[in-house]
């Protein structure tokens, strides 16, 4: 007998004869990290990108677990919901069936969740060249208080290049795949709101990709979510406001 069977069995014996359920902490799940449950609030760059029902699938889970669908609007605050993941990962599908994770017409894109929380506001995007199973860029925010405050901006950078936010005479650059928090950001004289420009970097020269004035609310947060835009062929960023403060 295999030394790990042989050593499960022992401690099921013993488990049976002391009056406690079989022991098999040696084989398989049970020698897994328990799964965390994570609160969540879905948020897409574009109209185009908006679901009455999506789902958070554990990609690694052995077994189908039960699903709630859950809402991709294009506003916060959004409807929270709870996703269980033991991976720390999670594929979005517009199906509850894990069927759905292999289907390229079905599976939007995969995120990584912070862990150093277990909240989290999950930015979708239009990517340039999407793949065949990541349709879209999927991003995790740490929604908690302590990293993402009350005044705060979040730089969410779903494009393959630098990119720029420009408050006054303030930039602000994040790379690819990065997620800036701006805690420090600068305020009008008065109160009045600031210049705000998105910029994103092109062969080394910074090209501006939108332009506006920002009122700086003290209660409330903002993502800068940059994406690619198809229509346009270029580079471009939406700011989304979320009256929740933290």
């Amino acid at each position: 007998m295999h030394s790990r069977t042989f050593l499960a069995a022992c401690l099921s014996a013993i488990g049976m004869a002391a009056g406690l359920l079989p022991v098999h902490a040696l084989d398989g799940e049970a020698l897994r990290d328990p799964p965390a449950t994570w609160n969540l609030r879905l948020v897409s760059a574009t109209p185009e990108l908006v679901h009455k029902e999506v789902f958070a699938h554990d990609p690694e889970a052995e077994a189908a677990a039960p699903l709630v669908p859950a809402e991709l609007g294009n506003k916060l605050p959004g409807r929270g919901f709870n996703a269980v993941t033991r991976s720390g990962k999670l594929v979005f599908t517009t199906q509850k069936d894990r069927r759905s994770l292999d289907d390229p017409l079905l599976r939007l894109g995969e995120v990584t969740l912070p862990q150093d929380t277990r909240t989290a506001i999950v930015v979708f995007a239009p990517v340039k060249n999407p793949a065949p199973l990541a349709l879209w860029a999927v991003a995790a925010v740490n929604d908690s208080p302590e990293h993402f405050p009350a005044g705060s901006m979040a730089a969410v950078n779903t494009c393959t290049v630098p990119v720029a936010l420009k408050l006054e005479d303030q930039k602000f650059v994040s790379q690819p795949g990065e997620i800036s928090i701006i805690a420090d950001l600068p305020k009008g004289p008065e109160g009045k709101p600031v210049q705000l420009r998105f910029l994103y970097q092109d062969n080394g020269e910074w090209k501006m990709c939108g332009a506006g004035v920002w009122p700086h609310k003290q209660k409330s947060r903002d993502l800068a979510v940059y994406h690619w835009d198809a229509k346009r062929s270029y580079y471009i960023a939406r700011l989304v406001r979320d009256p929740v403060a933290p």
